[in-house]
């Protein structure tokens, strides 16, 4: 049996971060880490649904600079009996790596079409394709049937959360995933676009209104959701859900502690795990430690 590794060239993909603070061409070993573990994980699954007898591998080729770019190749072994047949499998393997790549900008552009909202499922018969269409005219993304599975089962959700999580507006503005022998990017996710990517938590037991003390961290303005910092220090995805949408935008602007009226959601050890605000109250004085703006 000849093994033949196919030529990374050929399958060689970009995670490119930019911002303010990758100017330089470094990023935080932790984001890095991030990055990779969700590329990584969501290629390994992908490729497990629609190539499970081929094993594939993905190395870091290089990392550039200017921007912060991770070049990672999909490397895969080839167990061949029949050297002639070398040059059409390598191909064929080529076209799988791509489909699969193809796939996580595909599922990558359907979080940033829903805006962290439901999505309408239409399926066309004729091209037998499903057509995911958008929240509040965030377009429509079409799907094989065999990507559409992967979208249900939400194998890959925590994957494209790790690759969104180093983003921070005004710090790291874009991520932008590509391959090689594409002039332009597959798909990018802003900034803004990072709440949409954050996996739902599914272990929660019940929930109550309180009121909960903390500071604002982010907002999103499309759909009123960020993260807001609890005394203990730890950082919960909220929904603001009063009628005051202005008023809020506002209280959000002010720095400084506020007091929450909310539903809370509590996993089983009853440890808050997001927040449905109603209305909001400022602090007098500091209770808290500053923001960490890095």
């Amino acid at each position: 049996t000849l093994y033949q590794m196919a030529d990374v060239q050929g399958v060689r993909v970009a995670l490119r971060y930019k911002g303010p603070d990758v100017e330089s061409g470094t990023m935080p070993a932790d984001d890095v880490i991030s990055a990779l573990q969700g590329f990584a994980g969501a290629y390994s699954k992908i490729a497990a649904q629609s190539d499970p007898e081929t094993q594939y591998q993905l190395r870091v080729v290089a990392i550039k600079t200017t921007s912060f770019e991770l070049a990672i190749g999909a490397v895969v072994a080839l167990a061949l009996s029949d050297p002639a047949s070398q040059l059409k499998t390598i191909e064929t393997v080529y076209k799988s790596t791509r489909w699969i790549v193809g796939t996580i900008a595909a599922l990558i552009d359907v979080k940033r079409a829903s805006k962290g909202k439901p999505v309408n499922i239409k399926i066309d018969g004729k091209n037998n394709t499903v057509l995911v269409i958008g929240a509040d005219g965030g377009g429509t993304i079409t799907l094989s049937p065999d990507q559409f599975k992967i979208l249900e089962s939400k194998i890959v959700d925590g994957d494209l959360d790790r690759i969104a999580s180093p983003l921070k507006q005004n710090f790291i503005d874009r991520v932008e995933l590509s391959v090689s022998d594409e002039n332009v990017p597959l798909t990018e996710i802003g900034s803004g676009e990072r709440e949409y990517f954050r996996k739902e938590e599914t272990i929660i037991t019940t929930t109550k209104g309180t009121e909960v003390s903390g500071i604002f961290v982010s907002l999103n303005k499309e759909n009123n959701r960020g993260m807001f910092r609890l005394l203990d220090g730890k950082s919960v995805p909220y929904h603001f859900k009063g009628t005051d949408e202005f008023r809020f935008h506002r209280d959000f602007a002010d720095k400084g502690p506020v007091r929450v009226s909310c539903t809370a959601s509590l996993d089983e050890s009853l440890v808050v795990k997001r927040l449905e605000i109603t209305t909001v109250e400022h602090l007098q004085g500091s209770l808290l430690p500053p923001v960490d703006e890095n």
